[in-house]
């Protein structure tokens, strides 16, 4: 039997009820008796048929999930990325893809969601693109792969919504992402051999750029091609992170903290390599960063690694990338009399590009 209460004379009346037994539940009535009387036997009979599976408890959940604001499943979708692990830059751009995609197609609650609204908002990207924010440039077309990235965040939210049983199903699924192969906007190559050697050379020659000499963004582009590591990984390095016991069969190991795949990688490195490692850590404090320059003091990731106080990079060093890493989007180019590349690079999944990996 139910149990109806006010707190307070002249107040609200509040209902008591056995949800199953040895667990109660309090939940706020009306102010009027036989309403809260009449509010009481039917919380105690739903009450009563959930006990006896004659009313499902999970279609109940989904269905007061599936209108709920699509914002507060985005919110406790961000606690969970987060708890996984994943990078606050990783964790920022998937929930802004997700909200280009929810804005671009009106949904509001997950009782929105619908494929076909998703494929002809896929159309308009690639031919219109994002609408401009306030104050900014015009709409400007999305390639294949821009859009391919926002589809990607929208699918794993809606994954993570079905797996978590807030959706029946995953209405992305049936969504098929293009074909980035058929509309390449920028033509990217690994660096040919002799523009590997003509970029360490100019590093070693370079002056001392944020606290890090020529030697080490010399040391630090050999490690990156040889390796494959990514900057915020090559970041992380400290002499701890390299087994030099044999030279022969020297590895490098980057902590699951810092690796894309959220496990310890091991690499193995050449003896030429591991030679000049050891020579390039020894006597430095075994739980120092190697390459934490002055923007990015003991953090990974960094992005104004090779810039010199007037903004520009050393010559030979060109590039956005955290650390002096030559970036993807723009060319090498030769400065006072360095030698010219065959052509200017842009960096395809290779070894000094982002796409590249190991294994």
């Amino acid at each position: 039997m139910a149990s109806i209460y006010r707190r307070k004379k002249g107040g609200t009346f509040y209902i008591t009820y056995h949800v199953r037994p040895g667990q109660r539940k309090t939940v706020k009535g009306c102010k009027d008796r036989a309403a809260t009387d009449a509010l009481a036997r039917k919380l105690e009979a739903d009450a009563m048929l959930r006990r006896e599976g004659v009313i499902d408890t999970r279609s109940e959940k989904l269905a007061h999930s599936e209108f709920l604001p699509l914002e507060k499943h985005l919110e406790t979708f961000e606690t969970a990325m987060r708890g996984k692990g994943g990078t606050p830059e990783h964790v920022d751009r998937t929930l802004t893809y997700i909200r280009d995609f929810l804005a671009l197609c009106h949904f509001k609650n997950l009782a929105d969601l619908d494929a076909a609204r998703v494929a002809a908002c896929v159309t308009d990207l690639k031919r219109d693109g994002l609408p401009p924010k306030e104050g900014g440039k015009k709409r400007r077309p999305l390639g294949a792969r821009a859009v391919n990235a926002r589809l990607t965040a929208l699918k794993s939210f809606t994954r993570w919504l079905f797996r978590t049983e807030r959706m029946r199903t995953d209405p992305m699924m049936q969504v098929a992402k293009l074909n980035a192969n058929t509309d390449r906007r920028r033509i990217r190559r690994a660096l040919l051999d002799e523009e590997v050697a003509w970029l360490i050379r100019a590093a070693e020659k370079g002056p001392v750029v944020h606290d890090m000499t020529g030697a080490e963004r010399a040391m630090l582009y050999r490690l990156a091609v040889e390796t494959g590591l990514r900057a915020g990984e090559l970041a992380s390095l400290t002499p701890a992170s390299f087994h030099m016991a044999d030279l022969d069969a020297a590895t490098v190991k980057v902590t699951a903290a810092y690796s894309k795949h959220r496990r310890d990688d091991v690499l193995p490195l050449r003896r030429d390599m591991a030679e000049a490692v050891a020579v390039f850590i020894a006597g430095k404090p075994t739980d120092a960063r190697l390459f934490a320059g002055r923007d990015d003091p003991g953090g990974p990731g960094g992005r104004t690694g090779g810039v010199d106080q007037s903004g520009h990079y050393p010559p030979g060093e060109r590039g956005p990338q955290g650390y002096g890493l030559p970036g993807r989007r723009r060319p090498l180019r030769p400065r006072r009399g360095l030698p010219r590349p065959a052509a200017h690079v842009h960096h395809a999944p290779g070894p000094l590009g982002r796409g590249a990996r190991r294994g």
